[in-house]
């Protein structure tokens, strides 16, 4: 394990590896990364989406855009099984940004892609069930930060009501306040119509004929992360 590590540090030189998973399901994940990927091709950087999630949806997404001739086709991948982390420090010879879709559920895909990965991002919808799989995923993360230093994890509050009554919102901000090595972003992304019309055609949020200006904010609040980093 530590070798591969070692290699992987030798080879990244302006490279980024960004994970999108945590150990529930249902948290809008799939969703994260298409967008993202999205945005990179968009703006006309190199990029792979990595499937791990046997599900296969970033996969179904990545297809049905592959026949739409005004949008840039997407690479994808399907990826299981235990050796993800060796086949990730491969692929990062060919592309400059690697984003890794992993399933729902404590996984050797999970564990072993977020060994070698920059940025980690934890969806969570703001739920009591989701909150509690936290404590899990921070002990994961202190484990990983033992071969992988650099590694930056962040919680991401996906699918938050847009209903200004519902409070939910600020009440999981303060009950997460007091985990370890996960930074919580405290900008939740809404659950919009917008990010379901956009995957029904295989697109990104960013390649609607009518964009959704509040739910472009909210993804560049991620994006912002990729291209600092993880830095503030």
């Amino acid at each position: 394990m530590h070798n591969v590590v070692y290699k992987w540090y030798q080879l990244k030189r302006g490279k980024m590896i960004i994970c999108i998973g945590t150990s529930k399901g249902g948290t809008g994940k799939t969703t994260l990364a298409t967008n993202l990927a999205g945005f990179l091709v968009k703006n006309k950087e190199d990029v792979l989406l990595i499937d791990t999630d046997r599900q296969g949806s970033a996969s179904t997404w990545c297809a049905l855009r592959d026949q739409d001739n005004n949008v840039k086709r997407v690479p994808c991948m399907q990826k299981f099984g235990t050796n993800i982390d060796k086949e990730i420090i491969e692929l990062s010879k060919r592309f400059k940004y690697i984003l890794v879709d992993v399933g729902g559920f404590d996984s050797e895909e999970l564990r072993t892609s977020i060994l070698v990965c920059d940025i980690l991002f934890i969806p969570l919808k703001p739920s009591q069930f989701d909150i509690w799989t936290l404590s899990a995923m921070s002990k994961l993360v202190s484990f990983t930060k033992m071969v992988n230093p650099n590694m930056k994890a962040f919680v991401v509050l996906n699918m938050v009501s847009t209903n200004p009554n519902i409070n939910e919102f600020e009440d999981v901000i303060k009950s997460l306040e007091i985990i370890d090595n996960i930074e919580v972003i405290k900008h939740p992304i809404h659950e919009r119509i917008t990010f379901r019309k956009a995957a029904q055609s295989g697109l990104s949020i960013f390649e609607l004929d009518k964009t959704d200006k509040k739910a472009i904010d909210e993804l560049m609040i991620l994006y912002g992360k990729v291209i600092n980093n993880g830095k503030k």
